[in-house]
């Protein structure tokens, strides 16, 4: 039993480098056209940014030209009211509401707050049981860091006389 019998069922040597080669070129040229592909759609992204950038500095330039145009009254004064109701927004709302609750009594409901942004000002409608809790809540608005200038606008007893109702202004921001 020296030699046995060598039973290789397998291709021959030559046929199996070919195949391997095969083998390998068919995975080069998928490798091939794949990265083709990817080069061209990038060149294809490319193209479509330099054109997109284009369009861009277009419309700026077109924006600039149109700015230099005078405004007509209605434009003005439509204009303006825009500018009024963003005003309006830029309320500087947590700074405001925080120093509003910390002034407030516990027996006195702050039933509205109006902002007046053009003039900084802010208008307060609360209910009191008495005239003392709105006088404490004029008092310590006055000590709140955002808060100037409050002062008590209107106080009025409605028919029945059991809550007293009142107007308090301040204004918001910094000192003048």
């Amino acid at each position: 039993m020296k030699h046995l019998a060598d039973l290789d069922f397998a291709l021959k040597r030559a046929q199996r480098a070919r195949r391997r080669q095969a083998l390998i070129a068919a995975v080069a040229l998928v490798f091939g056209l794949q990265l083709g592909a990817a080069v061209w759609r990038w060149q294809t992204l490319q193209d479509e940014h330099a054109a997109l950038r284009a369009r861009q500095q277009q419309m700026l330039g077109q924006g600039a030209r149109s700015q230099t145009q005078a405004l007509s009254a209605e434009q003005t004064k439509l204009a303006g009211s825009a500018q009024a109701m963003l005003s309006g927004l830029a309320v500087p709302w947590d700074s405001l509401l925080q120093a509003i609750e910390a002034a407030r009594p516990p027996r006195v409901v702050v039933e509205s707050i109006t902002p007046h942004a053009a003039d900084g000002l802010v208008s307060l409608s609360v209910s009191s049981p008495d005239f003392a809790q709105v006088a404490t809540l004029v008092h310590n608005l006055a000590q709140q860091e955002p808060l100037f200038d409050v002062m008590l606008a209107s106080e009025a007893w409605p028919d029945n006389g059991d809550v007293l109702r009142a107007v308090v202004t301040a204004r918001w921001g910094s000192v003048p």
